[in-house]
């Protein structure tokens, strides 16, 4: 059996009653087919259509028509035809508001869907932001940055590279050393040719310091740096040095990157590298001091 409809505001179950009120029509024309409580006027009497579809049966007493008002009463005729048009206006104005408060609710519901919709959104977005802020971008083994995949719960490869083209390979000058009586005969060569400098003893002029070489071992690397000890290093301001690696550690040397931080601490000079060398490298220091011309 079929469900009855119901009413979208109450819920009620709704009964489709059909016409419940008279409904005026004019003067009796035969050609017109009028339906049940359609109201004509013949004869100068008020007849009350009985059965719907009637059409060509003039009325009189019987099945199809009802005489509601005799000859001379055409006054109440006429208070008829206002009062069912007053109905009929009535029952159009409800049906408006109805329609209207039909079209508020189903508004309101929308709104409703939509602002639970919204609320979930801005929930997953929030959770989504908590997971992406706890896994951000790595570098993968390729080289290229990987990204957070919250779905699968792990990281994806792209192909955007971490770093941008290499450039083309520095050049770390080289230092070699000699001694030449009571003088040492340094040569500095880098990318713009050879470099000659002599130190001598102090006593008789020229430059004064020290030429000495540290080993940096590959064991003692550690997140990129090593500290090596000698008590030639000094932090005082009037010492400036020289680093560069022996020749037969040059390749292994520029290859990581090796570089020199300033002697801030007596007795230590720390280096630092991209990647650490597999092997041991040699590295010729020269210490040159600024006389005090004071």
């Amino acid at each position: 059996m079929p469900e009855k409809p119901r009413n979208q505001l109450t819920g009620q179950v709704r009964t489709p009653l059909g016409r419940v009120s008279l409904c005026p029509r004019g003067e009796y024309q035969e050609e017109e087919t009028y339906k049940r409580l359609d109201v004509v006027q013949s004869g100068g009497s008020g007849w009350i259509c009985l059965v719907d579809g009637t059409v060509g049966i003039t009325p009189v007493e019987g099945e199809n028509w009802m005489r509601f008002a005799d000859n001379g009463s055409a006054a109440m005729y006429e208070e008829i035809q206002q009062l069912a048009s007053q109905v009929q206006s009535d029952k159009e104005a409800a049906d408006d508001a109805a329609s209207t408060a039909q079209a508020a609710a189903e508004t309101a519901t929308s709104a409703e869907t939509t602002a639970t919709q919204k609320a979930q959104e801005a929930a997953a977005s929030a959770a989504q932001a908590v997971e992406y802020s706890g896994n951000p971008p790595t570098i993968g083994e390729d080289g290229n940055w990987q990204t957070w995949d919250a779905e699968a719960g792990e990281y994806t490869p792209t192909d955007k590279p971490s770093r941008g083209d290499q450039g083309e390979a520095g050049v770390s000058p080289t230092v070699t050393i000699e001694k030449v009586g009571n003088a040492t005969k340094i040569t500095i060569t880098d990318a713009t040719g050879p470099h000659e400098a002599t130190i001598l003893d102090g006593e008789n002029g020229g430059l004064v310091g020290a030429v000495f070489t540290v080993t940096l071992s590959a064991e003692s690397w550690a997140d990129g740096q090593q500290t090596v000890e000698n008590d030639q290093f000094l932090a005082a301001d009037r010492y400036a040095y020289i680093v560069g690696p022996a020749s037969d550690s040059y390749e292994a040397y520029t290859g990581a990157a090796v570089r020199a931080d300033d002697v801030t601490v007596d007795g230590s000079m720390t280096f630092k590298c991209e990647t650490a060398p597999a092997g041991e490298l040699t590295v010729n220091i020269v210490k040159l001091e600024v006389p005090d011309n004071g």
